[in-house]
Formats: C-alpha cells, sequence, structure tokens
C-alpha cells in the first residue's frame, strides 16, 4: 500500500484521533522508516501547524537519544514526519513481555534520566512522558524518547507558559500542575513527575492511581497519595521507594529540583546493588539542586531590585499597569535578574512574553513589538482546540476587521483567527495612529483580573522609534490594567536626545528606574 509517494506503507503501528502511525520502506533504497501522519479529519491549520513545531523542536535537539526525524513531507492533504526506523519497541511493550527487574530498572531509569537531564539542559519539557512514548531496542538496550508534539522549548522570556488549557494527552501521568488547578505553572520538575508514575509502574506492574475519566484523573493527581512501591510490591527497596514518592510529591518544591539529584540517587542505589546485592536506606535528594528554580544568591547587593520587581508584579496582579526600566552595562545579569525574579512568581494564569530589539533591525517600525507578539501567538498555539475557538471568538469580537492590520505584522495570527478582509483604508497621516490604537486594544485582549501579562523587553537602547512610540503610548494609557512592562538597556549604550532617551529621563523622574 503507498499512501505516499516514495514510501511503501508495511503496517499501522499506532493510531488515535489525531495521527497514525505507520511502518514502511522506502521506494529507492527500501530503508524502514516510521511515518507519523496526521489523519485526514485531523487537518487544519492548528494541527499541520504543531506537526511543523514537533518537527522544528526535534531538530533543533543535537541527541542521538532522540529520534529525530528525516524530513517533513507534504502530499495533497497529507501531512507527516519521516524517521528512521529505530528497529525498537515501547517500554510499554517491554514490560508486558519481559517484565521488569530491579536491575533493569535501575539501568533504564538512569538511561531516562540522563536523557531527560539533556533536554532539559535545552530548555525542553517534554510534558508527554509515558511507557509509549519510550523506545528500547530488544537487543542492545539502547533506549530513545520520541512524539514531541506536546513538547514546549522555552528561553528567559517564554518559561512561564499558560500551561492551563494547553493540550494533555495522557492524564494518567500528568503533574498535579498540569492540570490547571494549581496556583503554580508547569515546567520540568512536571517531566519528573512523570517520570516517578512511570516508575511506579514499571516496579508495581500498575499506576499510581486509577480513575475512569478526565476529570477524576485531575481529582487523583491534585489530591491523592499513592501507596509506597514497597507496600505495593516488597521487592522494592525501601530508598528506590522513596524516590518514587519524592518524584510524585504534590509540590513541585518538594519533588527533585533538576535530574542531576535524581540521577546520583539512582546510581547510588546501581552502586549498592552492584557491590552488595542489596540496596540500603539512604538520605534521598541530598544532591539536589535547590538553587535552581529559587531566587539566585549570586545575586548579592540586588535585594532591593529583586524586592521592588516582587512588588511591582504583585500590584499588576491586584489591577494596576506597571512600567519598570532596568539598567546597566553588558552582562551585569539584567536579563538573569528579570527571569530569577519571575521564575519565583507563581500566577494561575497569563501570559509572560518577551521581545528582544536588535541593532540591525533599528529602521524596521514596531519590530521590538512584532518580536514580543509573535512570541505571544506562538503561546496561544500551544493550547487545545477549543481554547483555540474561544481565543479566536474573542479576538475577532474585539478588534473585528482591524483584525487584518495585526496579521499583516504577525501572519502566526491567521493560525488562530483564519483569513481575514482587509481593514478600511486610511490617509497615510491616520495610518499610525489606527495601528498604535489596534496594538493597545490588542493587548487588553489577554489581561483581566487574574489574568496578568508581563511583557519583558530587552536591548531597549536598540528599539526602533515606532516601537518607543508606541511603549510611551502604553505608558500613559490610564485603562491598561494587569499589565507589567520590564524594560532592559545598557545605559552606556544609550544615545541623548532620543526619544527613549526621554522616556527614562521621566521614568528617573518617577523613581522608577532600578539601576
Amino acid at each position: 500500500m503507498s499512501i505516499l509517494p516514495g514510501y511503501k506503507i508495511m503496517e499501522v503501528l499506532h493510531e488515535n484521533n489525531r495521527v497514525i502511525v505507520y511502518s514502511a520502506n522506502t521506494l529507492d533504497d527500501e530503508m524502514p522508516v516510521v511515518i507519523k501522519a496526521l489523519k485526514k479529519e485531523a487537518v487544519n491549520p492548528l494541527e499541520i501547524a504543531l506537526l511543523m513545531h514537533e518537527y522544528e523542536i526535534i531538530r533543533s535537539i543535537d541527541n542521538d537519544d532522540i529520534v529525530k526525524p528525516l524530513k517533513f513531507e507534504q502530499s495533497g492533504s497529507f501531512f507527516a514526519l519521516i524517521s528512521k526506523d529505530t528497529d525498537s519497541v515501547t517500554l510499554r511493550k517491554h514490560m508486558n513481555i519481559h517484565g521488569i527487574g530491579l536491575n533493569d530498572f535501575l539501568e533504564i531509569a538512569i538511561r531516562l534520566t540522563e536523557i531527560l537531564g539533556q533536554l532539559h539542559q535545552k530548555n525542553i519539557i517534554h510534558r508527554d512522558l509515558k511507557p509509549e512514548n519510550i523506545l528500547i531496542h530488544p537487543k542492545t538496550g539502547e533506549i530513545h524518547i520520541i512524539d514531541f508534539s506536546s513538547a514546549i522549548q522555552f528561553s528567559p522570556g517564554n518559561s512561564k507558559l499558560s500551561f492551563k488549557s494547553s493540550p494533555i494527552r495522557t492524564p494518567e501521568y500528568m503533574a498535579p500542575e498540569m492540570t490547571g488547578r494549581l496556583k503554580i505553572g508547569a515546567d520540568k520538575r512536571s517531566d519528573l513527575y512523570s517520570l516517578g508514575v512511570i516508575f511506579y509502574e514499571m516496579l508495581t506492574g500498575q499506576l499510581p492511581f486509577h480513575a475512569s475519566d478526565f476529570a477524576e484523573w485531575v481529582y487523583v493527581h491534585l489530591t491523592c497519595k499513592p501507596e509506597p512501591p514497597e507496600s505495593v510490591n516488597a521487592a522494592v527497596p525501601s530508598a528506590v521507594s522513596e524516590i518514587i514518592m519524592k518524584l510524585l510529591n504534590k509540590d513541585p518544591d518538594e519533588r527533585y529540583q533538576s535530574t542531576h539529584g535524581l540521577l546520583w540517587d539512582l546510581k547510588e542505589c546501581r552502586k549498592q546493588l552492584s557491590e552488595t546485592g542489596r540496596i540500603e536506606l539512604f538520605q534521598v535528594g541530598r544532591m539536589d539542586n535547590l538553587a535552581r528554580f529559587r531566587i539566585s544568591g549570586k545575586f548579592y547587593g540586588r535585594k532591593k531590585e529583586i524586592k521592588e520587581l516582587m512588588s511591582a508584579f504583585r500590584r499588576v496582579c491586584e489591577g494596576s499597569a506597571e512600567v519598570v526600566l532596568i539598567s546597566g552595562e553588558s552582562g551585569i545579569g539584567k536579563t538573569m535578574l528579570v527571569t530569577e525574579c519571575l521564575n519565583s512568581m507563581i500566577f494561575r494564569k497569563g501570559f509572560f512574553i518577551t521581545g528582544k530589539a536588535d541593532q540591525l533591525k533599528r529602521n524596521i517600525p514596531y519590530a521590538l513589538f512584532v518580536s514580543a507578539f509573535s512570541n505571544l501567538v506562538k503561546q496561544l498555539m500551544t493550547e487545545d482546540n477549543n481554547r483555540l475557538i474561544w481565543w479566536k471568538n474573542k479576538i475577532l469580537h474585539s478588534l473585528g476587521r482591524n483584525c487584518a492590520v495585526i496579521a499583516e505584522i504577525i501572519p502566526e495570527l491567521e493560525l488562530i483567527t483564519g483569513k481575514q478582509p482587509p481593514a478600511e483604508a486610511l490617509p497615510p497621516q491616520e495610518l499610525e495612529n489606527r495601528f498604535m490604537t489596534i496594538i493597545r486594544d490588542f493587548i487588553k485582549i489577554f489581561v483581566w483580573k487574574n489574568h496578568p501579562m508581563v511583557l519583558f523587553l530587552d536591548d531597549l537602547q536598540w528599539a526602533d522609534r515606532a516601537s518607543i512610540k508606541l511603549l510611551k503610548l502604553l505608558v500613559q494609557d490610564a485603562d491598561l490594567h494587569y499589565l507589567l512592562i520590564l524594560g532592559a538597556f545598557r545605559d552606556n549604550e544609550l544615545e541623548e536626545g532620543t526619544l527613549f532617551h526621554e522616556i527614562t529621563l521621566e521614568a528617573q523622574r518617577q523613581e522608577k528606574k532600578y539601576n
């Protein structure tokens, strides 16, 4: 059977409501490949964008333990990722056929943790770890992680994404914060929780929780404490049981904070088992890197700035709109200061988006805000279909035909709104005023009570004049609420007499500038 030119389909490996996965051979050299294709009924701009997203995010990972797609194929309405067939089986199948002994568990757990750590170092959260997305070669034991359709790669500018409405593929393995019912956002520790569920299942043969529908899964992940693995399977050493229970803690701050601490504990278990044939109880989590998710101790002398940033965010959550400018020479840690503070801010909903001025784009109008709002649209694209329809209606209701004005500079917006009729033609002198008004209205779509926006604009000394003029308009808008604008700039490279220089002088007069 051939449904894609150049390939011969051998069999269906997997199928759900979105995708169908085939085993196939290339016709030219008969190379075994795996084809992950969108089902015809699932083909829409969002699903195509998500498949492209998966392709791009995997291609960016320089790691042989990740099965990389060879190419992105399109033939008519057929969209697919083509990957080399590793001749492996899923961890699920491996467990069903062979079972998992303690030695086997430790080898697999250590390798999985190492691979996950490499992903996290590249700021990638997988968000759908489960036995079906882990491959093991039956002869070599080589392990691969697959299916990055839910994965997100973040930077300091988008590390706090709106996870509440993001697609949850497999509720059995989701962390409590992934449910959207908590005041905390998902991060790398959410993957560690999923890893804990997998480890639990490997050693006990059952999930730590049981539920019959999505709502019940949300409930058990939020409220129920699992039986320790050693209580379910007496062959599980207490130390291993405690490692898994630490991974399954409801509070991310009480879990392992990084793969580093988990890996150390797993290797200690393997070392003891190899040397003595048993694993003695020890204090788990001793080598964990707690500082990774807290204000860094290297900001000595910056306690005032940290306190002011946190206070500004709290006021914004209560309804204010504020601008904070952070100055200093290159390399003193302005961006790191903002990132560290925002990683410590716990908010239930909302957006943290970033725009960065480019010295080579100073003559391109609104380049800074295009950078920021493209980031925002990418965050929206992580949400499920129902939520995207909700956003589409909200955007179109607020902007009407003016939606096309935004789409002119952010074409990705049409993946959500669809193609819109052009806006009303205006004389050139009125275009700028209309555009600035529309941008202001566009921001207001995304901010309301309990749903703030933090807009971090970096390297403002290089920002184009139109962006700075728009920034000034936002500063002066008394109708804006729940918005915190953080601006970082190099004061030693700031040109006197520019519009942004005037804004910094005004900020100094209002005592909102932090050095």
